[in-house]
């Protein structure tokens, strides 16, 4: 997860829970953070983020792929793997 105003990136989300019917928590213990929200016949989640003494409305949504790219393509495409060290 990342939090852009607070220059976080790359949080760890420990634990999503999925409550009864459409509810689901996600416990975000980095930041101190809980988000609690219902999933929606649209396919997003609208809840509630809450952050220390702070709280503000969230809505979560499914991002769509800007492309689908389709051959031929204007440029060579190459799968490259690499080893972790």
């Amino acid at each position: 997860m990342d939090i852009p105003d607070q220059r976080a990136f790359g949080i760890p989300v420990m634990e999503a829970v999925t409550g009864e019917g459409n509810k689901i928590i996600l416990n975000v213990k980095a930041v101190a953070g809980v988000f609690e929200g219902y999933l929606e016949a649209d396919e997003r989640i609208s809840g509630t983020w809450r952050q220390n003494s702070k709280s503000l409305p969230l809505v979560l949504n499914k991002l769509i792929r800007p492309q689908h790219p389709k051959g031929p393509l204007p440029y060579r495409a190459i799968d490259l793997t690499f080893p972790n060290s």
